[in-house]
């Protein structure tokens, strides 16, 4: 994780610097399907927390049944 890279010095702190762009329609569609889809996910699971997810997906995931 970045964190944990940033906390043992392996990385440098990044520093974040939003950039507005205009989307197409296309872009736009592509852009709010994977968010929706993330979302979806993250509530699933009950978490948005990367840590906690790659645990799950260590131990091999969870079953979508």
């Amino acid at each position: 994780m970045i964190g944990d890279a940033v906390k043992d010095k392996r990385l440098a702190r990044p520093v974040v610097i939003p950039i507005k762009v205009d989307l197409t329609h296309d872009e736009k569609k592509i852009y709010v399907g994977c968010f929706i889809k993330i979302r979806n996910i993250s509530g699933y699971l009950h978490t948005s927390d990367p840590k906690s997810i790659t645990s799950m997906l260590r131990r091999g995931g969870v079953r979508l049944d």
